[in-house]
């Protein structure tokens, strides 16, 4: 009502000017330019021109007669003659349109110039996930026929239903002996651009790139004899050994400082959220912060071997019970193994055991007493024969060797290294099994790639058949998916709160979102702030309405990938 008394005013005050003068018939002059005024996000100032042949005067209102408080125009009123409003408009911090007139009076003649504001905060839909990228085969890494060769690496590549066999691969690339890898190699796994090899003696731990597999960096003296792995972000990892654990600089492919406080024979390591959990067969299980490389806790027992499930827990394989263990709290709960599924210890000839965890279901497989066992978590419930190794076509019984399991990241499919049981010519006699989770076996084939010295040592090649005594350590996989980040815009009211678990907003296909290491930066904090726990993150505002930007970094298999999303404070 207010503002429609003004205009009624501005009307009188128009007539009372010009009720003076002679005939003359009011004119308004608006170019076509000017007809319309619309302000775009970020702009807030704009000129009219208009020419009037009398005095004139301007009011702004709106469709519901109301006060228009986000805009104004100076000057208001002028006399005859061409004439420039500066027309003034305050952020419009919200999702919505606004509208406005502003209306230009001449002796009773009005002429309108409709004014629109679009609104400064679009709606951004978050993007869809890409396709899966699928793997284009695995490898195996072998501790290969010591004494006589040093450690090799086969990779077998998928050819429809079938698999095409590269042996020897790393060595191809690398055929000068001095960048070999070393005698008796036992892991190997694909962390962001490289693949980590670690062996026990001679070249205990050698950096490939992981296509090309051409060697980066060779270490010959890590602190002990070579045994494992563990990627920690892009920059860094550890390296256990035969006497504790050393850090690695991933930036510069560089041996760094041994962590102090562990000690003995390290076996298999994990990393979650922020801290490493690794394997001592004197000490038990040690905690690391990840960041400080401070060694936080040592928990007591004898373990064998670890692995990290789906829902980011650590689970232990106690010479007695498997235990599982939140990485946070590090509170515990212990499990009876079934009878005849217990998780044995490969100490004495070190490998990296058989349990490992899938990426697709939140289960873990091992190999007890022969057999393929598989431990359903979230139904608490254990298949102690999923699979049973037979005989082989030659009658003989077939046995795992090495760590001989692994789950494929993308395909849950299981992947086993298989020999012939027993010593001798036993050992020439390699195959791999590929199983379905639910332990259907999917195929089987040869390992053959005899380089002459195993028919000679079997005495006859004739009858040989290309079989070479690989005594393969563990299968391990190609990284074919990088980290996707969905989230496009964080949206809020002023004092306002948003929250999102990140897990739903970021994918790796080959990798679970518990091992995703996030973070988050805000541009102006002053605007708002972000927390991070976990996956879930909460920002909250202030009194100001804004735009600012957030920067959300995610590393996953070593890979780092930033995004930088729209943070919208709305009024």
């Amino acid at each position: 009502m207010k503002t429609r008394f003004l205009w009624l005013l501005v009307i009188a005050l128009c007539i009372g000017l010009t009720a003076c003068s002679k005939g003359e018939n009011p004119n308004i002059e608006i170019p076509k330019e000017f007809t319309e005024v619309t302000f775009t996000e970020g702009i807030t100032n704009q000129t009219v021109t208009f020419e009037a042949n009398k005095s004139w005067a301007i009011v702004v209102t709106d469709t519901k007669a109301d006060e228009v408080t986000w805009l104004t125009v100076s000057p208001t009123k002028g006399d005859a003659g061409k004439a420039t409003l500066t027309v003034t408009a305050q952020h419009n911090y919200s999702r919505h349109q606004r509208n406005t007139y502003l209306k230009i009076a001449v002796d009773g003649l009005v002429r309108t110039i409709p004014i629109t504001q679009l609104a400064a905060i679009p709606v951004i839909e978050d993007d869809k996930p890409s396709a899966v990228v699928q793997s284009k085969g695995f490898f195996v890494v072998n501790e290969d026929w010591f004494g006589r060769d040093n450690g090799t690496v086969n990779y077998f590549q998928k050819e429809g239903n079938n698999y095409t066999a590269s042996y020897r691969a790393y060595r191809a690339a690398n055929p000068a002996q001095s960048d070999w890898l070393g005698v008796t190699s036992e892991h190997a796994i694909v962390w962001g651009d490289n693949v980590y090899f670690s062996s026990k003696t001679g070249n205990s731990f050698v950096v490939a790139d992981a296509k090309s597999l051409k060697k980066k960096a060779i270490v010959t003296t890590i602190g002990g004899d070579g045994r494992s792995f563990v990627g920690i972000d892009d920059t860094k990892g550890y390296i256990g050994h035969s006497a504790g654990m050393t850090v690695f600089d991933i930036s510069r492919l560089q041996i760094g400082k041994k962590i102090d406080g562990v000690s003995g024979q390290i076996g298999t390591m994990g990393s979650i959220q922020g801290r490493v959990f690794a394997i001592s067969q004197q000490n038990g299980l040690y905690v690391i912060n990840a960041k400080t490389d401070v060694l936080e806790q040592t928990i007591s027992g004898s373990y064998n071997t670890l692995a990290i499930s789906k829902d980011g827990n650590v689970w232990v394989a106690g010479s007695s019970k498997l235990i599982k263990l939140n990485p946070s709290t590090l509170d515990k709960e212990e499990f009876d193994y079934p009878e005849g599924a217990k998780i044995g210890g490969s100490w004495g000839a070190w490998n990296a055991g058989s349990m490992c965890a899938s990426t697709q279901q939140n289960a873990l497989y091992w190999v007890a007493s022969g057999k393929v066992v598989k431990y359903d978590i979230d139904a608490n419930t254990t298949n102690p024969s999923l699979y049973t190794l037979g005989k082989s076509e030659y009658g003989t019984q077939l046995s795992i060797y090495g760590a001989g399991l692994r789950v494929d990241p993308l395909t849950d499919e299981l992947i086993l290294t298989v020999k012939h049981s027993g010593w001798g010519e036993n050992g020439a006699y390699n195959w791999i099994y590929k199983l379905n989770p639910d332990g259907r076996e999917l195929t089987n084939f040869k390992v053959k790639g005899d380089n002459g010295t195993a028919a000679s040592w079997g005495g006859s090649a004739k009858d040989w058949d290309g079989k070479y005594f690989w005594f393969p350590a563990m299968p391990f996989f190609e990284d074919a998916n990088k980290p996707q980040i969905l989230i496009n815009q964080i949206l809020l009211k002023t004092n306002g709160k948003y929250e999102v678990d990140l897990n739903e907003k970021i994918v790796d296909y080959d990798n679970t979102k518990a091992s995703i290491l996030k973070s988050i930066v805000l541009e102006n904090t002053d605007l708002a702030t972000a927390v991070l726990d976990g996956g879930k993150l909460t920002v909250i505002s202030g009194a100001k309405p804004g735009v600012t930007s957030a920067t959300l970094t995610v590393i996953s298999n070593g890979v780092r990938v930033s995004k930088t999303i729209r943070v919208d404070v709305e009024e």
